[in-house]
C-alpha cells in the first residue's frame, strides 16, 4: 500500500506538469467536432522487428476513413518507436503512406491534427527531429495532454513511471541494444511483452485512481490494453457468463456459454485478472501493434465508442479513401463498445 501511495504521488506530480503544457478545447468546439484517438502505433523502420508494419495498411485505410468523415485526429503518444529506431528511418519508411494522410489532416485547419507526447516518442520534442517530421506533415505543436471540453482529459499514461521519466535514457538504451536484437532473433512481437498483466493492472489502477480523485474522465494509452468504462475484456466476459448462467438450460443464449468460457480461460491462462473498478471514468485506447489490427476511440454526436480495425472475412461497405482496396483486403471497422457521454457524466456525478 505504501508503494502504491508513492507511485500515485509520482503520477499526480507528473500529470500536473503535463497539464501545464496541454491543448484546451472549449466545450462548444468539443461537442461540435468529431474526434478519433489512436495511441501506441510504434512506427518503426519496416524491418522484421518493426511491430507496426503488419498493420500499416489497416492504419492507412482507417486514417482515410476518418479523413473523409471530417474527424479531428488525436495521436496520443508512442506513435513513433523512437527507443528502437532512428527517427529519420521511421519517417522515410512511412513517408508515402501514413505521413501523407497525417499531412492531409494537418492541412484541414486548427486542431485537426493533434500530437501528444508518449515515452517512446518524447525525443520528437527535440528541434532536429520535429523539423524532419514537419517536412512530411507540416507545422504542428507537441503537447503533453489534451483537455476535451470540461470533463475529459487525454494523455499518454506513462506519467510518473520511473523507467519512462527518471531513467528514460537507460530504458531507451536497453530497448534498442538488448530487447530489439533479442526480438530479431526470437521473432517475439512487442504485444506479447506489453501483455504483462501485473504491470498493466498496476498502471491502469493508478490512472483510474487519479481520474476518480480528480473527478475527470481520463483517456490514456501506454498499457496496450483497450479499456472501456473502466472495464477490461475479462470483466465483460465474466458479466456475460454470469448473465447466461441465469438463463434457463433450454435458452438459446446457453449456446454461447462454451465459447465465452473458452475465452475466459484463455485470458486467465495469460494471468489476466479483473480490475474491479467501480466507476466508468477511465478509458484506454489500446494500441496499433495487435497481431490482427488496431483499436481506436471515437467521440461523435455525444457518444464515445471503442473501435477495432482489422482484417476480416466480412463485407466492407464503407466508402472512404482507398475503400476499393479495403474491400479487396477485407479491412473492416468494428464497434466493440459504445456509450453516451451524458450518461457517463451522470454516473460519475460530473
Amino acid at each position: 500500500m505504501f508503494f502504491f501511495g508513492k507511485r500515485f504521488q509520482w503520477l499526480e506530480n507528473s500529470i500536473q506538469k503535463a497539464l501545464q503544457n496541454s491543448l484546451v478545447i472549449k466545450e462548444q468546439e468539443f461537442k461540435k467536432r468529431k474526434w478519433v484517438l489512436f495511441s501506441d502505433i510504434h512506427k518503426g523502420n519496416k524491418s522484421r522487428v518493426d511491430d507496426f508494419r503488419n498493420n500499416e495498411l489497416i492504419f492507412f485505410y482507417a486514417l482515410g476513413y476518418y479523413l473523409k468523415k471530417g474527424f479531428s485526429l488525436v495521436l496520443n503518444g508512442d506513435i513513433e518507436e523512437g527507443w528502437s529506431f532512428g527517427y529519420k528511418k521511421i519517417f522515410h519508411s512511412y513517408a508515402r503512406t501514413i505521413y501523407q494522410l497525417e499531412r492531409e489532416f494537418n492541412q484541414k485547419g486548427d486542431n485537426y491534427y493533434i500530437r501528444i507526447a508518449g515515452n517512446h516518442d518524447r525525443q520528437l520534442k527535440l528541434t532536429k527531429n520535429k523539423s524532419l517530421l514537419e517536412k512530411l506533415v507540416g507545422s504542428f505543436q507537441f503537447y503533453e495532454a489534451l483537455l476535451l471540453g470540461d470533463n475529459i482529459i487525454v494523455l499518454h499514461g506513462h506519467q510518473g513511471e520511473q523507467l519512462s521519466e527518471a531513467f528514460y535514457f537507460w530504458s531507451a538504451f536497453t530497448n534498442r541494444f538488448l530487447w530489439k536484437p533479442m526480438q530479431y532473433i526470437s521473432g517475439i512481437n512487442i504485444e506479447g511483452w506489453a501483455r504483462n498483466h501485473f504491470k498493466q493492472n498496476s498502471r491502469d489502477r493508478l490512472l483510474f485512481s487519479w481520474a476518480l480523485k480528480n473527478r475527470k474522465i481520463l483517456i490514456a494509452g501506454h498499457t496496450h490494453r483497450a479499456i472501456f468504462n473502466s472495464q477490461t475484456e475479462l470483466e465483460k466476459l465474466l458479466k456475460i457468463e454470469n448473465a447466461i448462467l441465469q438463463e434457463p438450460p433450454e435458452s438459446i443464449q446457453r449456446l454461447m456459454l462454451s465459447e465465452i468460457q473458452r475465452r475466459i480461460r484463455r485470458l486467465k491462462q495469460k494471468s489476466a485478472k479483473p480490475l474491479f473498478l467501480d466507476l466508468p471514468c477511465y478509458f484506454n485506447i489500446g494500441s496499433g501493434v495487435y497481431r490482427n489490427g488496431l483499436t481506436a476511440i471515437e467521440i461523435e454526436d455525444g457518444e464515445i465508442k471503442l473501435i477495432k480495425w482489422e482484417y476480416s472475412d466480412g463485407v466492407v461497405e464503407e466508402q472512404f479513401v482507398g475503400a476499393e482496396f479495403a474491400r479487396y483486403l477485407k479491412i473492416v471497422r468494428k464497434v466493440l463498445e459504445r456509450d453516451r457521454i451524458e450518461l457517463l457524466l451522470l454516473q460519475n456525478d460530473l
